[in-house]
């Protein structure tokens, strides 16, 4: 098995996904692939940005949420063209609208605890690697994986570590679970 990172100008824009996905299916080939990308190029900031004007009481956190939004929906439709599975445009759908309820939330309180901050951030990475697990999905079978649902951290926000011995037997277990890592297919009808 291989672990592939792409940092966000690797997928910046529907180009640069594009030529991660010939990377990854390329490499696919000859072992299990497992990709971790990071948001798009900027975003991470843009939604830092975004909760800061929430806290502040300024009313331009909905427009950087909507410049985001847009960003996130073009490059899943330029992607997909009119072929957008179900699927995938609920998740993007329910995870925007989750960043919204969050932003709300920071705006309403005027406050930005690091809680809300990591909250607010994880998003850029979650939309990107559904976004780009949808798109290698067309071409060989990929499942998106919320690294919620395997990565364990201590509750210092913003400046969490990782807790290695819980992590790696939640991913363990969530990769048996989606048969990631077991023989591959061509090697299992021989």
């Amino acid at each position: 098995m291989k672990i592939l990172k792409f940092g966000g100008s690797s997928v910046s824009n529907t180009v640069r996904i594009k030529e991660v996905t010939k990377i990854v299916l390329g490499l696919s080939k000859k072992e299990h692939i497992a990709i971790v990308v990071s948001a798009f190029q900027g975003v991470t900031n843009q939604l830092l940005d975004c909760a800061h004007f929430a806290a502040s009481g300024n009313l331009k956190f909905e427009t950087q949420y909507a410049e985001i939004a847009k960003r996130h929906r073009g490059v899943l439709n330029e992607l997909h063209g009119k072929q957008v599975e179900k699927k995938t445009s609920a998740a993007v759908e329910q995870m925007l609208a989750e960043l919204h309820d969050a932003l709300h939330g920071i705006y309403l309180l005027r406050d930005a605890p690091p809680r809300a901050l990591d909250l607010t951030a994880s998003f850029g990475e979650r939309l990107s690697a559904c976004i780009v697990s949808s798109y290698v999905n067309k071409s060989k079978r990929a499942v998106f994986i919320d690294a919620r649902d395997c990565i364990v951290t201590d509750d210092q926000f913003t400046s969490a570590a990782v807790q290695f011995e819980q992590t790696n037997k939640k991913t363990k277990s969530l990769f048996k679970q989606i048969g990631f890592g077991t023989k591959r297919r061509s090697e299992e009808h021989t």
